[in-house]
């Protein structure tokens, strides 16, 4: 992909997740997503969150023909001290890059 189309891509992309309001809820205001060359990475403090996110992330590049490569995904998982939330992510079954 060019990188002018990816950029006009992500600018499809990256509001439909940021802007979501049950991201936002399941998050607590706390996701994130940035696009940088040909990658986009998300963060998100809960796997709930991390699934909605990965769902809007297909559904949006999808309503555009695009597909995710799952051969190039990957979910890095950071631990944390902060066990406030159960659902903190530990294992997620997907692909998210």
């Amino acid at each position: 992909m060019t990188p002018l189309l990816f950029i006009l891509v992500t600018a499809f992309i990256i509001p439909a997740i940021e802007d979501d309001p049950e991201i936002t809820k399941a998050s607590q205001g706390r996701h994130r997503i940035a696009a940088f060359m040909d990658d986009i990475k998300t963060h998100a403090p809960t796997k709930k969150a991390a699934e909605m996110i990965k769902r809007k992330l297909e559904d949006a590049a999808g309503e555009i023909g695009l597909t995710l490569n799952v051969e190039k995904c990957d979910v890095y998982v950071r631990s944390t001290s902060d066990r406030r939330n159960e659902e903190a992510v530990e294992e997620i079954p997907f692909c998210l890059r």
